[in-house]
């Protein structure tokens, strides 16, 4: 039954076992391949975990990103990419953001700037899409584009954290020094 399944699933996940919930989720995609809810837990289980699993490694000092959270993260991607197609509009941000946010975590900033343009067409008032957004692009070295989308946060939300430190710091690195100041000013 895919609601027991899932409802068990939930509650592994706060017990601290979100690949136990993972893997419960992936036995019922074997069995039902069309739920879409299986989807949306898959990526969210997913993407808990390699949280988790690379929390932990940087605990420990260890570098890098390793096979384990980069597949982790290919999975939560696929899920979520899944969920996007059937729900489109509907799908949670929080969802969207992460897909965006893997593909920055696996250094695929190109990937992450292209799915984050499209979550960011019918959820344009979302100022976590637009950070996300903005991160990609600057990632991908499109830096006056990166600010012109932190732009767009200030204009959903003045008061975003760190919005007007960001934004002069990219400008300062693009060398528009005399946009830079007063932002600055701002952050101050």
């Amino acid at each position: 039954n895919a609601t027991v399944r899932m409802r068990l699933a939930y509650e592994l996940a706060p017990e601290g076992d979100p690949l136990g919930a993972m893997e419960m989720i992936d036995a019922g995609i074997a069995l039902d391949p069309e739920n879409v809810d299986y989807y949306e837990q898959l990526g969210n289980f997913a993407f808990a975990g390699a949280e988790r699993v690379r929390s932990a490694a940087e605990a420990t000092d260890d570098e890098g990103l390793s096979p384990e959270v980069a597949d982790l993260y290919r999975k939560a991607i696929g899920a979520y990419e899944r969920v996007f197609e059937a729900k489109g509009a509907e799908t949670l941000v929080t969802q969207l953001r992460n897909v965006a946010a893997a593909h920055l975590q696996l250094g695929d900033a190109a990937a992450s700037a292209e799915f984050s343009s499209r979550a960011l067409e019918s959820h344009a008032e979302e100022a976590s899409l637009w950070d996300v957004y903005a991160r990609a692009l600057k990632d991908n070295g499109q830096v006056d584009e990166a600010v012109a989308a932190l732009g767009s946060i200030e204009q959903i939300d003045p008061e975003y954290p760190n919005l007007h430190l960001r934004m002069g710091n990219w400008l300062i690195e693009a060398s528009r020094i005399d946009d830079a100041v007063p932002v600055l000013k701002q952050a101050v």
